[in-house]
């Protein structure tokens, strides 16, 4: 794994390529991973990275990084958006290309990563495949969910911007404002041609959102994989095996 930064000088984000394993056949397109956004982001890291870990075992170049404002990368995250975190997918997918030598990159997301990957991959257009585990379907239910983790209202924050904290993240008023008024069913293009809808939780996937991607032209794969939700757990160690290897077996097996 090769840690790395990339982009604007003045804005450079943080990543880490996975490489091939050594001796085998690298496939021929790309991986780039695209977590979930604070406060989910620490709880699914280790599971991003085991998902890596084994996609590099499996032949595929990947590349893990943090967007702007998160992580290792530059920035306050109260200065991002959503469009701000879906120029970072792209500027990260034209990274992995550039890296690998890979024309084609297949986009899987967790979460609001999930969520970003699928409105960058609308946007772009020819993105062949895309996993999208556990989607934010609408800002609102992710939100309320953020409120239940962290067992109180939303906690606002006394400064000149009027920003708020959730689980101590500080969100700006532009991300608040993108995610009151989101829906991801409001897409109007396919996010990619295949799409695996993964879900881990007690309930399915949504067949709402299985049923308007397949309108939109997708071929649509709803996999319920019963496993822990990482994003939920304080234990941050936790890896949900199941649904990880199930991810890493249908980029294996589809064309």
């Amino acid at each position: 794994m090769t840690p790395f930064f990339f982009g604007p000088k003045a804005d450079q984000l943080f990543g880490c390529h996975h490489e091939p394993r050594a001796g085998g056949a690298a496939r021929d397109n790309g991986v780039l991973l695209c977590s979930p956004t604070d406060p989910e982001y620490g709880r699914s890291h280790r599971a991003m990275n085991r998902l890596g870990a084994l996609l590099a075992r499996s032949g595929f170049h990947v590349l893990q990084f943090d967007y702007f404002g998160m992580g290792d990368s530059a920035g306050m995250l109260e200065d991002a958006d959503l469009g701000r975190w879906c120029a970072d997918i792209a500027s990260a997918k034209d990274e992995l290309g550039r890296r690998s030598g890979l024309e084609t990159t297949t986009l899987v997301g967790l979460r609001m990563g999930a969520t970003l990957a699928a409105l960058t991959g609308a946007e772009l257009g020819g993105v062949e495949k895309m996993v999208m585990w556990e989607p934010v379907i609408d800002g609102i239910t992710y939100l309320g969910d953020i409120r239940k983790l962290a067992a109180s209202p939303v906690v606002r924050v006394e400064d000149d911007h009027g920003d708020t904290e959730l689980l101590g993240v500080p969100l700006s008023l532009p991300i608040m404002s993108d995610l009151v008024g989101f829906e991801l069913q409001g897409l109007t293009e396919p996010p990619a041609k295949h799409v695996m809808l993964v879900s881990t939780s007690e309930s399915p996937p949504s067949e709402a959102l299985g049923q308007h991607l397949t309108q939109l032209g997708c071929e649509v794969d709803l996999r319920h994989t019963p496993d822990t939700e990482v994003w939920r757990s304080d234990e941050h160690a936790i890896v949900p095996g199941t649904a990880v290897r199930s991810i890493v077996s249908w980029l294996k097996d589809t064309p």
